[in-house]
Order: C-alpha cells, then structure tokens, then sequence
C-alpha cells in the first residue's frame, strides 16, 4: 500500500525541536503554524512557530524542565494571529507572545491558567474575549493521595487582555 500525503511535511533535523509534536494550532490567515513538542533532548520541551508558505521554522523557545519551564497540549491563536498562547502545564500559567509579521515571537509573560493547563480554546463572548483552559489534572499529585496524578474536571476562564481568571467552570467528576 502507497500513502500519499495531503500536504507537505515540515520537519527539523537539527537542535532541539520538534521531535513529537504535542498540539498544533494553524494562524487565521493560514500562515504559520504554532507547535509545542517533547523536543529532542529529555529534559527541554519547545514551542515553535513555522512558516507554512516557506515551509520554514521562524523561531523557536525552549523550555527545560529541569529549570522549571514547561509547555504542554494548548496551543491558541487570536483572531487576528498578532497574539498566541501555550499552555505551560506544571507551570500552571499560560505563555502568551506577540506574533510579529515576521513570525517571530515577543514574549508577553506568563499568566495564571489553573491547575496544570492543557488544552486551550479561544473564545468571543459577550463579555470580551476569553481563553478556556482545560485543567489537566484535578490539584497537586503530592497532596491529593495515592493517584499519582488525579484528574482534572475544571475549565479555567481566562481574559487575554487582562491577563486574569474569571471564572474556573466545575465539569464534576464521573
């Protein structure tokens, strides 16, 4: 049997990067393509913006475990793709950037996003826009008893602009 790929692939063969990819996001305009990834290395995790068109990496962070940073699932862009976010899972923060046209990333610091952050959706309400971050886990595996990592039943609501919870969502537990 033959697979005949859809697109193209992208892919880096070189650094840290990119090794197994966790989320993908694709900008409004069809752009770039926000990823985070397990990286090459144990210990660093990136976030890293493509140009799709060029079919090239534009930037790249790098975030090392061992020093406390981390990225995870989530990976939002606004609608106007000027700004994008990455959970930043045992951080319990979102990383949010300014995208510029060049596709390079300006930090924008970190913003409080609930227990261990995964999967984030960007969402326009009547109230402004918000951020709804799926808590991957339910509080701290050293605290919660013998489940190693209990599971989280909670969307945490963020304002982008901000930078603040404004409600966390229970989902109860099955």
């Amino acid at each position: 049997w033959r697979v005949t790929p859809a697109g193209h692939l992208l892919t880096v063969t070189d650094g840290p990067g990119l090794s197994g990819p966790w989320a993908v996001a694709l900008s409004p305009d069809g752009r770039h393509a926000l990823v985070t990834s397990t990286g090459q290395a144990v210990q660093d995790e990136t976030l890293e913006l493509f140009d799709i068109t060029s079919r090239t990496r534009t930037d790249m962070r790098v975030m090392n475990g061992h020093r406390g940073h981390s990225v995870f699932y989530g990976v939002a862009f606004s609608p106007d793709g000027r700004r994008a976010w990455a959970s930043g899972g045992g951080q319990d923060v979102l990383h949010a950037y300014h995208i510029t046209p060049a596709g390079r990333f300006v930090p924008d610091g970190p913003i409080p996003a609930g227990h261990f952050p995964a999967g984030i959706a960007y969402g326009h309400t009547p109230r402004g826009d918000r951020l709804y971050v799926a808590n991957n886990l339910g509080g701290d595996p050293f605290t919660t008893g013998p489940y190693e990592d209990p599971p989280g039943y909670e969307v945490t609501v963020v304002n982008p602009d901000t930078r603040r919870i404004t409600a966390t969502i229970d989902l109860g537990t099955p």
